[in-house]
């Protein structure tokens, strides 16, 4: 009778994040100028968060920059996103990341308890 060669299974490899906890994070908060009439408030994560300004094709301007570790940054991005759905705004000019859009800004008291805020535009909503 042939023996059945058992399987073991193999040492599994600890799930790879693109998010590090050694290295730094941001969490920033823009004022979209789109139109006269139109303003909105885009919250995001980046590594180098200053360098999205270049990136939209209207008038915008950086209120507020958190820095903490990348996943823990990126784990309140994602919280601010899904707890303040009731705020979203869709502007008329699409553009990367209007997804990520708000008419008013939201969970600054969170952010601002949670993470160290490393920039703070002197005119203020």
């Amino acid at each position: 009778m042939l023996k059945r060669k058992r399987h073991t299974r193999s040492k599994q490899k600890p799930k790879r994040t693109r998010y590090s906890n050694s290295k730094l994070g941001y969490v920033y908060i823009l004022k979209l100028i789109i139109s006269d009439k139109e303003i909105c408030y885009k919250v995001g994560y980046s590594n180098n968060p200053y360098r999205r300004i270049n990136e939209y094709p209207f008038k915008c301007e950086m209120l507020y920059v958190f820095e903490s570790t990348q996943s823990i940054a990126y784990k309140y991005e994602q919280m601010i996103h899904n707890n303040y759905t009731y705020y979203k705004y869709i502007p008329s000019i699409k553009f990367s990341g209007y997804t990520e859009t708000y008419i008013t800004i939201v969970g600054l008291k969170l952010l601002r308890d949670k993470m160290v805020c490393v920039f703070e535009s002197e005119v203020k909503e």
